[in-house]
C-alpha cells in the first residue's frame, strides 16, 4: 500500500482567489493562506514569523472558494503536498511546493462576492 502525505493549514487567505479555466474546460484556482508563529529568543524577546504556503483547488472545489472567499478570509484547507518545478521568470528552474485542497472550510459564514459587494 503506497503512502500518503495530508497537508492541514489553517489560516488567512493573501489575496482574493480567481477562477480559471484548463483547456479542457476544468476550473482551477490558485491562493495563499499565511500562518503566523512566534519564536522566542535567549533574551527573552518573543519575534513573530508568517509563512505563506500555496493552495491548488480544481473542479467543484476552485468554484466554491472563488465564490465565497476574499482577501483576508480565515480558512482551513487539507489535502495532499505536491512539489512541482518551473522555469522562472529570470530563466532558472525554481521548485515550489503546493497543497492540493480536497477540503475546505469557512471559519466564518461566509457571503457570497457580489452579494457583499453589493451591500458597500
Amino acid at each position: 500500500m503506497a503512502s500518503r502525505n495530508l497537508a492541514i493549514v489553517l489560516g488567512h487567505v493573501g489575496h482574493t482567489p480567481r477562477l480559471e479555466y484548463t483547456r479542457s474546460g476544468k476550473g482551477v484556482t490558485r491562493f495563499s493562506i499565511a500562518t503566523k508563529w512566534r519564536i522566542q529568543h535567549q533574551d527573552g524577546q518573543i519575534e513573530e514569523k508568517t509563512d505563506w504556503h500555496n493552495c491548488l483547488a480544481f473542479g467543484k472545489t476552485a468554484e466554491v472558494i472563488c465564490d465565497y472567499v476574499q482577501k483576508g478570509n480565515q480558512l482551513y484547507v487539507e489535502g495532499p503536498m505536491h512539489t512541482r518545478t518551473y522555469t522562472g521568470r529570470d530563466g532558472t528552474q525554481k521548485t515550489t511546493c503546493e497543497i492540493h485542497v480536497e477540503k475546505v472550510e469557512f471559519l466564518r459564514r461566509p457571503e457570497q462576492k457580489e452579494a457583499a459587494n453589493e451591500t458597500r
